[in-house]
């Protein structure tokens, strides 16, 4: 159960989030300018914290976007800010913490070259990640093909629209997400913004970024942990329907929830064995971040 906060971040202050804080100038609000990453914590460590700050950097690059000093990790200026918005937040055990980054706002045609952020967190009530106990149902949006563009990898505000009428379809088919396909019919990503993982037999597969999936970090978290339990894992293949139809087990996976399992696709039913051992390694793998004072010297 997601809690509520009082504190943001914007630009290195730290408000209240019922200040009146944005104009109808800001570029993410009027144009979707803006790029975002986020991050899973444990206690107050904010978790791979490195690796998500170039994922960000790597979009800010081809949105051609400036990057701020602070976000280059040659000291930890910007990992202490967002760990004192989790003080004031009072996040004691785990949170998804999302970093925006938008061009200045600007009443020009050209915007501004000035890059600002803004940091916001949902709290929820356990340390880690947890599995749902109950299978989630799916089944494939094929309406409008997966956006497989240059920042497909990213979280940005592509497909927004999409995703909210996705949203108003799994409502009336009682459904809990869709996946989404390319062009090709390709299996892609969650309309939930999850990668997609099968497993058949001993073999883990999830789709290729060329696919148009987000480049998460917990999609390197569970392939690692999949070669670590002796699966073959390959992430570089096309999944097709006939995939979804012969696995064993189905998954979705972000850093924002960790893995939830499938437990039906149209007449498909899955189990979730495998999935249960993959998921405690992934959990693991967080939970780790929290005590390991080698990984939190290597934050900083």
């Amino acid at each position: 159960m997601a809690l509520s906060t009082k504190y943001i971040l914007l630009n290195g202050s730290y408000h209240t989030e019922a200040s009146n804080l944005f104009n109808l100038y800001n570029r993410a609000l009027s144009h979707g300018d803006c790029i975002c990453e986020t991050i899973h914590t444990c206690a107050d460590r904010l978790c791979f914290f490195n690796e998500h700050m170039e994922h960000l950097r790597q979009g800010m690059k081809l949105a051609q976007m400036q990057i701020p000093e602070k976000f280059n990790n040659r000291d930890d200026e910007f990992y202490t800010e967002v760990s004192k918005l989790m003080s004031k937040n009072r996040v004691f055990k785990s949170a998804n913490v999302t970093i925006m980054v938008y061009r200045a706002a600007s009443q020009q045609q050209y915007s501004s070259d000035r890059i600002e952020y803004l940091v916001f967190m949902s709290p929820v009530n356990y340390l880690g990640y947890e599995i749902n106990s109950d299978g989630i149902k799916v089944d494939l949006y094929e309406n409008e093909p997966k956006y497989c563009g240059m920042f497909a990898n990213y979280e940005t505000h592509n497909e927004t629209l999409t995703r909210s009428l996705i949203r108003k379809t799994c409502m009336l088919r009682h459904l809990n997400d869709m996946i989404m396909t390319t062009k090709e019919g390709y299996i892609s990503e969650a309309a939930s913004g999850g990668n997609v993982f099968v497993i058949c037999g001993n073999k883990l597969m999830t789709p290729p970024l060329a696919d148009g999936c987000i480049g998460d970090t917990i999609r390197l978290r569970v392939m690692e942990a999949a070669r670590e339990a002796g699966f073959d894992t390959d992430c570089q293949s096309h999944i097709t329907k006939a995939d979804l139809d012969k696995c064993n087990e189905f998954f979705l996976a972000s850093t924002a929830y960790g893995i939830r399992w499938i437990s039906a696709y149209r007449t498909h039913r899955y189990i979730k064995q495998k999935v249960q051992l993959l998921f405690a390694k992934v959990n693991e793998k967080y939970l780790a971040e929290r005590i390991d004072d080698n990984a939190q010297a290597s934050q900083k």
